[in-house]
């Protein structure tokens, strides 16, 4: 009975050590990428030096062109919106990379849809291996999973579904653009979208709470934080919503009762109902967005928030 408890000790000791040297291996290979998606994640979240930050989900990837921006500023501004992340993404951005550089201006995209399309999956998942060792992200992920700290006993457990992107992002080296500053256009193409889409209040379902408290809570940290931000709307091919809808109401005051300057253009004509502008209902393809930065850019220096 002895000999069979000491093989049991053995064995959780063998195994432990080797889930130890994995993980650590793993997170080497995570900071080692210098192209893929981690790759890019990690410049955002720990190596960030932008002095204008934009975030939010694919429309603020793909409508803020960062080089307008720049060209007209004269500022470094960097695009570090992701498609399919919604607002505990912009949360986690926030609070990990204002540790280390604060920019002088943010632009926070609101998207409604990322209200209410927000579904039983925790997008945000896609950062689970920097959990590793970043505490905030962590903490972060284990709100939206109470099972998390007994899931991660085994400490391999961050990187289960990243090997492939590590190993892509390590070995596979492919050229950033880094002329775009994170901003990705969308290009004219064939294949023609619906954009037909009937009106109907703006709904929160059960699982829109997460995105909520993310929207919340960034912009509470970005209050704290005393950088000046605008809560910006971009073009919509045509709101579903009407222009009094309480729920769209409410996200706005939200905004501007914690410090926020907001810009609303979901109802501006020279985008509304233009076609040839839009890739589908809420994206805008590159030259919609050129259009657009170039707008937003003057608006924002009539502010006086940049000059």
């Amino acid at each position: 009975m002895l000999k069979k408890i000491y093989l049991l000790i053995v064995f959780i000791i063998i195994l432990i050590s080797i889930d130890k040297l994995l993980s650590y291996g793993l997170n080497l290979m995570l900071k080692a990428a210098e192209s893929g998606l981690y790759s890019d994640i990690d410049l955002v979240l720990n190596k960030q030096k932008s002095d204008i930050l934009i975030l939010g989900s694919s429309r603020a990837n793909s409508h803020y062109d960062s080089r307008v921006i720049k060209k007209s500023s004269g500022l470094f501004t960097y695009n570090a919106g992701l498609g399919g992340q919604g607002y505990t993404y912009s949360e986690i951005i926030v609070r990990s990379s204002f540790k280390t550089h604060r920019p002088a201006l943010v632009i926070l995209d609101l998207s409604v849809n990322l209200l209410t399309d927000a579904g039983d999956f925790d997008k945000t998942k896609i950062l689970m291996p920097f959990a590793y060792d970043n505490s905030i992200v962590r903490e972060v992920l284990q709100r939206n999973d109470d099972k998390l700290q007994f899931k991660t006993l085994m400490s391999t457990y961050y990187f289960n579904s990243a090997l492939y992107d590590l190993l892509d992002g390590v070995f596979v080296l492919k050229t950033r653009d880094t002329t775009l500053y994170g901003f990705a256009p969308l290009q004219k193409g064939t294949v023609k979208h619906s954009f037909e889409q009937d009106r109907s209040p703006i709904v929160f379902t059960e699982y829109s709470s997460r995105e909520i408290l993310g929207y919340k809570n960034t912009l509470i940290e970005l209050k704290n934080s005393k950088v000046p931000f605008v809560v910006v709307v971009s073009p919509i091919y045509e709101p579903n919503w009407a222009k009094d809808d309480k729920n769209y109401l409410w996200l706005i005051l939200l905004a501007k009762d914690n410090g926020a300057t907001v810009l609303d253009y979901s109802l501006d004509p020279r985008f509304r109902g233009h076609t040839e502008l839009f890739k589908d209902r809420i994206h805008l393809y590159e030259d919609g967005a050129k259009l657009f930065t170039e707008i937003l850019v003057e608006d924002i220096k009539k502010l006086g928030i940049l000059k």
